[in-house]
């Protein structure tokens, strides 16, 4: 299915360092190690770091995540690529990283921004609702499920006794991630994880 075919891309069977998920957009979260890693493929045990492209400064955002999450503060006087270039190369650990640009509107908003390719540590996927990313991208669409298929998704995830006792907000979610299988994976983890 179409799960199986992202852990297979993920993985490295499609080819690029950098990955684009077409018809995916609107979806953020930040923190450290944990679901995302079975979400797209496992392997990515160094943490997760999500970034919403659409309408924020992707780089004050990495400098920002850096800060906050990893205490990696770069030097005094640096400009912010220079800045963000330096949380790339402090980044702490050596374990693969999953980094997410959501909602990218242009690869020119993230051309700048990207980790180093030939570190091989980061895993870069970049989702998008548009389908003209560049050559170097690998892409892979996923198309959009029916409502019922969704909440068919969340509730292997999340349970059919919690899904049917919420049954109205497992339908708010669905449609909140815009009945997209990945979104709708993040989500449902999350809230497997947090049982109230």
């Amino acid at each position: 299915g179409q799960r199986g075919g992202v852990e297979w891309w993920a993985g490295g069977g499609g080819g690029g360092g950098y990955k684009g998920v077409a018809g995916v957009g609107g979806f953020w979260e930040r923190g450290g190690g944990g679901a995302d890693g079975r979400a797209v493929g496992g392997g990515v045990g160094g943490g997760r770091c999500w970034l919403q492209v659409r309408e924020l400064d992707v780089a004050s955002q990495i400098v920002a995540f850096a800060k906050v999450y990893l205490q990696v503060a770069p030097p005094e006087g640096l400009d912010l690529a220079a800045q963000v270039a330096y949380c790339w190369n402090y980044w702490p650990g050596e374990e693969p990283v999953l980094v997410v640009f959501d909602d990218v509107t242009g690869y020119e908003r993230v051309a700048e921004v990207l980790p180093p390719e030939e570190s091989g540590r980061f895993v870069v996927l970049m989702t998008t609702r548009r389908q003209d990313l560049p050559l170097m991208v690998a892409s892979f669409e996923i198309e959009v499920l029916s409502e019922a298929a969704a909440l068919a998704l969340l509730q292997q995830i999340v349970g059919m006794e919690r899904t049917a006792a919420e049954l109205e907000m497992a339908k708010a979610i669905c449609e909140w991630v815009g009945y997209l299988p990945l979104g709708l994976e993040l989500v449902g983890e999350y809230l497997r994880q947090k049982p109230e």
